[in-house]
């Protein structure tokens, strides 16, 4: 019996037929279900985290009084006692290595009228402007805005303006960026912040809005790897499995095509 009879024989055995089978299904099962396996696995690891923060903080000198002294600082003030305001304002980055940047904030005062809904600008001026460079990743700065001198300005702009009913807006607004190093990444930000000062002529008080700013972000490290899936208790590569099961299934089909191959020919 030569080599092609034995292997035609061995083809036609009934338990070889089976196990081909039982084989077939199993990697052909494998196959369908690893189409849907992702090959690659996103990773995300959290180096940390950094902030900005700013701060507007504001102490009041008074005129004489026999209440609260020479100095005050609470969130509302009376108004009749408030002679000027003492101001700082505070940035801070963190974490500071490797960072720096400039700076920019000033004290904006507006004279407005509301034309229906909408608010008309007739007159702006700047009140202070102060810029710089970050030392260690902050910076402060001071100003004292003197309401007394502040009322007679606003007295000649109404006058000049013919206008009794003129709004004043005062804004304190700051921006900063930074460049530099962080937890292993080049970061480039730009930090924000804007204040006012109010005068609320009902209640008799001055008091400041937004006085606090801060920002936060997380610095990521980004990676991918290999998907790993489990056949029969072996770990294999979901990239080489989704390769090598069609390949088995297909090679232990063929037993079971030749087998049937066979017995139509014999019948």
């Amino acid at each position: 019996m030569d080599i092609k009879e034995k292997l035609k024989k061995l083809v036609s055995r009934r338990e070889v037929l089976a196990v081909s089978l039982v084989l077939f299904l199993f990697f052909g099962f494998y196959s369908i279900k690893l189409m849907g396996a992702s090959s690659v696995i996103t990773t995300q690891q959290t180096l940390g985290k950094y902030t900005q923060e700013g701060e507007l903080i504001h102490v009041a000198l008074l005129k004489n009084n026999t209440l609260y002294g020479e100095r005050l600082s609470r969130e509302e003030y009376p108004i009749p006692l408030v002679e000027s305001f003492v101001l700082t304002y505070e940035y801070r980055f963190a974490p500071a290595t490797s960072i720096e940047g400039n700076y920019n904030t000033q004290g904006i005062v507006q004279y407005t009228v509301n034309r229906g809904s909408e608010e008309v600008v007739l007159w702006e001026e700047k009140l202070f402007e102060k810029s710089g460079e970050l030392e260690d990743g902050k910076f402060t700065v001071q100003y004292e805005l003197n309401l007394t001198k502040l009322e007679n300005r606003t007295s000649e702009i109404v006058e000049q303006l013919g206008l009794k009913r003129l709004n004043r807006k005062i804004t304190f607004a700051t921006r900063v960026n930074v460049e530099g190093n962080v937890y292993g990444r080049e970061v480039t930000e730009s930090f924000e912040h804007s204040s006012s000062l109010i005068k609320d002529s009902g209640s008799g008080l001055y008091y400041f809005t937004n006085e606090k700013e801060s920002t936060q972000k997380t610095v990521v490290e980004k990676g991918a790897k290999r998907t790993v899936v489990t056949i029969v208790g072996l770990p294999f590569y979901a990239d080489t499995a989704k390769k090598v099961a069609p390949i088995l299934a297909l090679l232990f089909l063929t037993p079971v095509l030749g087998g049937l191959f066979s017995k139509w020919l014999k019948a």
